[in-house]
């Protein structure tokens, strides 16, 4: 039988330790909203982390900066697991995913709301008629697309990566998270337009703020095992094998699912 082979590798192994080590980064700083850095009196029970960084919010520059910053590393890593795992069609469109989370998530950083809705009554008031600015309303769009992309990088690279060795942890953990975070994005945006559009808050809405940062709290762990994994792969050079499914040796430029 042949032997296995790793799959193609781009860049240098060292260009991808950085890009892992990077990851690690990233995700630290994704997750700055966990140590709640001059939050003021928002509730993280009902708050959304966006919130910490309103422009009315004392320390609000920390947070866009973390967002800003962990954005790009985001991107960076993308990169480096695209130069791990491509070039095919599901390297392309999870790693392509991965970057557009990234740079939406720089989006968010630089796109601050103008008020933290959930916690001024004339703050939401001013929202729903439309007197808020640009920036706060492109705001939610690039919010909406960081959510997305991250979803679909979930769903698109988690499976094919359990075939590949020193990956299927990886591939594991993220099956594992794509329903629970999918979940928790449809219920808020589900008490979100009840709230906005029929008025009518409910229970749950007061958990708003949990949902959100059990939401994010996945996703970091998801990109710390992300850029874990590519650190060791980088580390481990030219020997590191690339598992077989069946009988067949997984190929050496490509990621099947």
């Amino acid at each position: 039988m042949t032997p296995p082979r790793r799959p193609q590798v781009s860049g240098s192994d060292a260009a991808i330790r950085v890009c892992g080590v990077l990851g690690l980064v990233a995700a630290l700083l994704y997750a700055a909203f966990l140590f709640r850095w001059g939050s003021g009196g928002l509730d993280a029970q009902t708050s959304y982390v966006s919130e910490l960084s309103a422009r009315d919010q004392p320390g609000s520059s920390v947070f866009r900066a973390t967002d800003i910053v962990s954005g790009a590393l985001i991107s960076i890593l993308a990169l480096g697991l695209w130069w791990r795992l491509g070039p095919n069609r599901w390297a392309a469109v999870g790693c392509g995913s991965v970057a557009v989370f990234g740079l939406a998530t720089v989006g968010v950083g630089m796109l601050p709301l103008d008020c933290a809705v959930t916690a001024d009554a004339a703050c939401h008031e001013a929202e729903l008629a439309g007197r808020l600015s640009l920036g706060h309303q492109a705001h939610t769009v690039v919010s909406v697309i960081a959510a997305t992309a991250s979803l679909v990088g979930l769903g698109v690279l988690s499976r094919p990566l359990r075939h590949v060795h020193g990956w299927r942890p990886v591939g594991l953990l993220g099956l594992a998270t794509l329903p629970i975070v999918a979940g928790l994005c449809l219920v808020m945006t589900v008490l979100d337009l009840q709230d906005d559009q029929v008025g009518q808050a409910t229970a749950l809405s007061g958990y708003l703020g949990v949902f959100q940062r059990v939401q994010l709290v996945l996703l970091t762990v998801w990109i710390s095992a992300l850029a874990l994994a590519l650190l060791l792969d980088g580390r481990h050079g030219p020997g590191n094998r690339c598992s077989t499914v069946g009988a067949d040796p997984c190929p050496p430029d490509r990621l099947e699912p």
